[in-house]
């Protein structure tokens, strides 16, 4: 059944090791054999889930936050999210990520969406613990991730969906040049725009 039904029994497993580590209850083998049943009878979409992604990114809330906007907006939870906060080195989260790729053992792929620096070199420490197709991308956004994860929910292999995301993520930037003003008196009232601007017609009138 493992084998034939790899998400569904890391599912159960997750489930287990929670139930023992919450209760102190060791779920037995035929215990198990029904959970994974259950789940893979209510897995609607388990395809969709078969790429691990994760977004790697310095400051203490960083990659939460992208990963929290990402997947609200793609209706459904595609990444994960590890935080480095500046006093850490890249040593410290390799048990975090290890943890992940366990968890998700049946994903066949993992994608690593990072910010800078040494975190582009963070799949180095799982190569030997997970056999499965590794990408990277620097420099992530907000935007970058919601073009990975449409890319991956519509069903794309990891390379096609990194080469056209990173074709569509291009910077773009804009110069806008310090133009001199005439000086100005800016009218402002907490009761609205409208109270703002009968202030600003009465001292307009009252003036030569």
């Amino acid at each position: 059944m493992t084998s034939e039904l790899p998400f569904a029994s890391s599912v159960s497993d997750q489930v287990a090791a929670d139930v023992e580590g919450a209760l102190g209850i060791s779920l037995d083998h035929f215990t198990k054999t029904l959970l994974t049943l259950c789940v893979a009878s209510e897995s609607r979409d388990a395809k969709a889930l078969r790429t691990l992604c994760v977004i790697l990114s310095h400051g203490y809330s960083t990659a939460t936050s992208i990963a929290d906007a990402a997947n609200r907006m793609l209706g459904m939870h595609v990444y994960e999210a590890v935080d480095m906060p500046y006093d850490q080195q890249l040593k410290d989260i390799v048990g975090p990520l290890q943890r992940l790729v366990d968890r998700h053992s049946y994903c066949t792929g993992v994608v690593f969406l990072v910010d800078m620096g040494s975190l582009e070199e963070a799949y180095k420490a799982l190569e030997n613990v997970t056999d499965s197709t590794i990408g990277v991308v620097n420099n992530v956004s907000t935007g970058l991730a919601l073009e990975i994860g449409v890319g991956l929910l519509g069903g794309k292999s990891i390379a096609e969906v990194l080469g056209d995301a990173t074709a569509a993520c291009v910077t773009h930037c804009k110069v806008i040049e310090r133009v001199n003003r005439e000086d100005a008196i800016v009218f402002c009232s907490e009761s609205g725009v409208d109270a703002a601007e009968r202030i600003r017609q009465l001292v307009s009138q009252s003036l030569p």
